[in-house]
């Protein structure tokens, strides 16, 4: 869970929300001059899946008693995001589920999609664990929400889909079927990502025995998966390519990872360097535009924000501005006795928007 302070209480958002927005980011990357994500076949799912094994824990959110705060992603015991991490790198390897067995559930149930509902099938599929309609509605603007909402009630009736809610993003959908097939690579780079993480926590918290127990344990566990992951056949479908498919991969994820991340954290004032490329010497920088929009947006919900960017070199396909949102609960910055207090907290917080716009640099 990402915690934002702003002046007007604690915003909080999703972790899983967090990686769907840093899939989108990268399923809109791209021109002549800023190279294109690379296998994104294999690429988008794993930066969309990354954090998904924080949705479990997101059910029953948890306060750090000492400081009487929502605990944010970075925050938590290292045995709690060892069990996160290893979930996100499990799903992360998880297969697709297939358009046949849904249409099968369709016809049994003797349901049937239009146009724009075999569309929505077609994307619900390709998000593989969890979706939300916020998801939907970003993915399919020129499909009205009435529409989503009605074929989501059919793929539930016909068991594709199932319900649940959680007290962080709220209604939170999951594919009913079998996963067939596997994504080798999008586990080892989100392997990778968390390995890379732990590494981290042996520096930031040397001090402390039992999380570096735990850190250590997690990349020794980590190293077997890894290992496991990489036999014959997989080498053999990359060739010579092997190891720089596996670089490539991770530097992506983290990327992406990053620069969403950078965005939910808190309205940033200075510009940020990304870089793409070490080698080839591709970068990009975000730096925020001086506005009276930074600060609340009157938009139809008060709370909702918006902040101005402007990305130098332009590194989206669209050559006009793109847009990008994220829903969050706004909470009050007031301490809390104990994780009920948070879910009390969550279901009578005010259910707001973050928005981020990126336009091309001046002329």
């Amino acid at each position: 869970m990402i915690r934002r302070e702003t002046e007007e209480g604690w915003l909080l958002i999703s972790q899983v929300d967090h990686a769907h927005l840093a899939a989108r980011i990268a399923a809109a990357w791209g021109n002549k001059q800023i190279p294109k994500l690379p296998v994104p076949d294999m690429l988008l799912p794993a930066i969309r899946e990354h954090d998904e094994g924080w949705r479990d824990w997101e059910q029953a959110p948890e306060v750090d008693l000492e400081t009487g705060k929502p605990y944010a992603f970075h925050e938590t015991p290292m045995s709690t995001s060892a069990h996160i991490w290893s979930e996100s790198i499990t799903r992360s390897g998880r297969g697709t589920a297939m358009l046949s067995e849904a249409l099968d559930h369709l016809e049994e149930t003797g349901e049937s999609l239009d146009e724009n509902g075999a569309r929505i099938l077609e994307t619900v599929l390709s998000y593989r664990p969890t979706f939300t309609q916020f998801d939907l509605n970003c993915d399919l603007p020129d499909i009205d929400t009435e529409t989503i909402q009605a074929t989501l009630e059919v793929l539930q009736n016909a068991r594709v889909v199932r319900h649940d809610y959680y007290p962080l993003p709220g209604d939170v959908y999951s594919v009913d079927l079998q996963m067939d097939g596997a994504s080798p690579f999008g586990e080892l780079w989100v392997s990778q990502h968390f390995c890379d993480l732990a590494e981290g926590v042996l520096e930031s918290r040397a001090g402390q025995f039992e999380e570096v127990m735990v850190a250590r344990r997690f990349l020794e566990e980590q190293k077997k998966v890894q290992e496991t992951r990489q036999f014959k056949a997989l080498r053999g479908f990359a060739g010579d390519s092997y190891s720089q498919l596996l670089d490539t991969g991770f530097r992506y994820v983290r990327i992406f990872d990053w620069m969403s991340l950078w965005l939910c954290l808190t309205e940033q004032h200075e510009p940020e360097e990304f870089v793409i490329s070490q080698k080839k010497k591709i970068r990009v920088t975000l730096e925020p535009e001086p506005s009276e929009l930074t600060a609340i947006v009157a938009t139809e919900e008060q709370g909702n924000r918006l902040q101005v960017f402007r990305a130098n070199p332009w590194p989206f396909r669209s050559d006009k501005p793109v847009e990008f949102s994220l829903p969050g609960v706004l909470i009050p910055d007031e301490p809390l006795e104990d994780d009920a207090s948070l879910a009390i907290a969550l279901d009578q917080g005010e259910r707001v928007q973050v928005y981020w716009r990126f336009e091309p640099p001046h002329e």
